[in-house]
């Protein structure tokens, strides 16, 4: 990816509409408007995100938020389609004029929505734009839609009309139900049902509307509210159709699980269309939930957030002072520095965490000393990394010097992964990566003992298998220390799938036969003794299931075996067999199993060996 084209993710994920109109406008005199599009293929966002290092993909609501101030699609922001297959034909080459070429686009397709919704159509911006002339069909189709409810309508009927929805969500958020439950676990875990009807407010409210269009609708009874309902689905696109499922389950659900995942997954989204909704939750959020409204509200970067954000800076809980300090990060201007420089020379150890990851966001003007002291601490590091490569030249002479504490603590970090492709994705970093001594990894690949860091480990093989051959090799080297790891850990299966996913398990079972078998054989025999003593039914069926996941790793083990293996590796396959001393029948009959299925492999001649060589 180029820089140009990064900058460009960049303006898009932090809102920085105006620059980006001047960058977009810069690039269409070198390419035209279609390639624009294709680089904001949904498909490339994940290779995105690994460029820029951000802690999120870059949502497809930001892009879709971008391309509607591209195209001056303000007055129309609840329009209802895929915008970049939509507009991706526009011919002009600049921003403005790509705006008049897409107004008639934008014109058809709203005449086509209207007819099947008005979602987000905010009525007061169209009639003060050239869209206009629409907004007595939006306001009859919305007035049709109410009409046609009935007195037996549900809820789902009455919030699949815009009067019904808007109203509806934004009562239920301003008051919402007195008695939440908890958790959705167990007796709850499907019921969405809303036993006390609609609260006071939205009620009234309603009433009001239907008086006006001289309907009677009963509210005062039970209904069930489910988010994602065909009668909405229907109307509207399946993005919509998400969106919308997102909000009234965090309007009108019961259980806080339910609320939380909505508000989460709203955040994710980055359509700014959830914004309003998202702000009315802050008057009424439950206790629980405050924590989750804000990581969603710092997702969405938007900048009408900002001021609400600021207010809890000063929040009574640590957790919830941390996370609005973190959003500051997202917003450009000298009052949003200020506030994170200034949380950074605290005392505090939670204002500084917040303050390094607002830092990890944007460039800002500092002493990058003051950065330095937190590359030796594995906490930290990785947010000090990305705001010291955001600071530029300075800041990259600052790693280069810091090199050899970031090499010693990357694999006590949370996301070594991260550091790697941070490094990676700067040219003037890179040779920090081929240049990694492994012999300041390889001795994490040793678990020791029971209560070792399964973190570290973990951490270790990414590592080695993310720095290519050489690292690669180093694990095959170190393959017995890698078994002995897992022999001794309390949950061996946890880490057999985890190497699974970083690298091939054929390698890791065959690199040494005789070490695998000897060290799974050794897995069986110390759960076989632990299921004698006397422990709580729900560990000894733990242990049980390590039982058979070794039985499974053993009969693996010796399907893969290739008939060219060594004369030395069969002795030690077939000495490991015999010297197993398994106490339980099963365990017998398992090794009977694979000695009687193995025999012609066994029979044949092979020097005397120790299983001590391997």
């Amino acid at each position: 990816m180029s820089r140009s084209e990064r900058k460009l993710m960049e303006l898009m994920y932090f809102r920085d509409y105006d620059e980006l109109k001047a960058e977009v406008n810069s690039k269409l005199k070198e390419q035209p408007w279609s390639e624009f599009c294709e680089l904001l293929a949904f498909s490339t966002w994940d290779g995105v995100r690994k460029e820029l290092g951000f802690r999120k993909s870059i949502p497809y609501g930001k892009v879709r938020d971008a391309l509607v101030y591209l195209l001056g699609l303000q007055p129309t922001n609840g329009i209802d389609c895929n915008m970049m297959e939509v507009f991706r034909d526009l011919t002009s080459d600049t921003v403005d004029d790509l705006r008049d070429e897409a107004a008639p686009i934008a014109m058809e397709k709203l005449r086509e929505q209207i007819k099947r919704n008005t979602y987000f159509i905010e009525v007061e911006e169209m009639a003060a734009s050239q869209y206009a002339l629409l907004v007595e069909d939006v306001i009859e189709a919305r007035k049709k839609e109410v009409e046609s409810l009935s007195e037996t309508s549900n809820l789902i009927d009455i919030l699949a009309t815009f009067y019904g929805f808007k109203v509806l969500t934004t009562g239920v958020l301003l008051e919402p139900p007195s008695d939440l439950w908890r958790s959705t676990y167990r007796s709850w875990r499907r019921t969405s049902r809303n036993r006390e009807g609609i609260t006071q407010t939205a009620s009234d409210a309603f009433d009001e509307l239907c008086d006006l269009l001289d309907r009677d609708i009963d509210l005062r009874k039970e209904y069930k509210t489910l988010g994602s309902n065909r009668k909405i689905k229907k109307k509207c696109s399946e993005e919509m159709a998400l969106l919308l499922r997102h909000i009234i389950t965090m309007s009108f659900y019961r259980a806080h699980d339910d609320r939380r995942r909505s508000i989460l997954a709203l955040g994710e989204s980055g359509d700014s269309r959830a914004i309003p909704f998202l702000h009315l939750k802050t008057k009424t959020v439950a206790k629980r939930n405050e924590k989750y409204l804000l990581m969603a509200l710092r997702d969405m970067g938007h900048p009408s957030s900002y001021e609400i954000l600021k207010n809890y800076l000063g929040h009574k809980k640590w957790q919830i002072r941390e996370i609005a300090l973190e959003a500051m990060g997202v917003y450009s201007g000298d009052e949003a520095s200020n506030i994170i420089l200034s949380r950074l020379d605290s005392e505090k150890i939670t204002y500084q965490r917040g303050a390094l990851s607002a830092l990890a966001y944007r460039q800002r003007d500092m002493d990058v000393d003051k950065l330095k002291p937190y590359l030796s601490q594995p906490k930290y590091l990785v947010h000090a990394l990305r705001a010291l490569i955001n600071m530029g030249l300075e800041g990259k002479q600052t790693i280069l010097r810091e090199k050899d504490a970031i090499w010693e603590y990357t694999v006590k970090c949370s996301e070594p992964k991260t550091v790697l492709q941070m490094l990676r994705s700067d040219e003037s970093l890179q040779p920090m990566v081929s240049d990694y001594p492994l012999d300041q990894i390889t001795p994490f690949l040793n678990i020791q003992t029971r209560y070792c860091s399964y973190e570290e480990f973990q951490n270790a093989v990414q590592m080695l298998m993310d720095l290519g051959h050489e690292g690669e090799e180093a694990v095959r080297e170190n393959i017995e220390e890698i078994w002995n790891g897992i022999a001794k850990h309390r949950n061996p299966p946890k880490l057999m799938s985890f190497l699974g996913e970083n690298m091939d398990m054929e390698d890791l079972f065959l690199q040494n036969p005789a070490v695998t078998c000897k060290k799974l054989v050794s897995i069986v025999g110390a759960h076989e003794e632990k299921d004698r003593q006397r422990f709580w039914y729900h560990r000894r069926r733990r242990y049980a299931k390590i039982r058979k996941h070794a039985y499974q790793k053993l009969r693996q083990l010796f399907r893969w075996i290739r008939k060219e293996l060594k004369d030395e590796e069969i002795a030690g396959l077939a000495e490991c067999l015999d010297n197993a001393s398994l106490e339980s029948d099963e365990g017998r009959l398992v090794l009977a199993e694979l000695k009687e299925a193995n025999k012609e492999l066994f029979s044949r001649p092979h020097p005397q060996t120790s299983l001590e060589d391997f």
